[in-house]
């Protein structure tokens, strides 16, 4: 089974830090 791993971006400071997120992160959720 394939999946993807992602994140929820839902405060101020996760989409400040996303560079750093998006280097484990598949995809991001707003």
């Amino acid at each position: 089974m394939e999946y993807h791993i992602g994140t929820m971006i839902e405060i101020p400071r996760a989409a400040l830090t996303a560079d750093a997120i998006a280097t484990e992160a598949e995809f991001f959720s707003f």
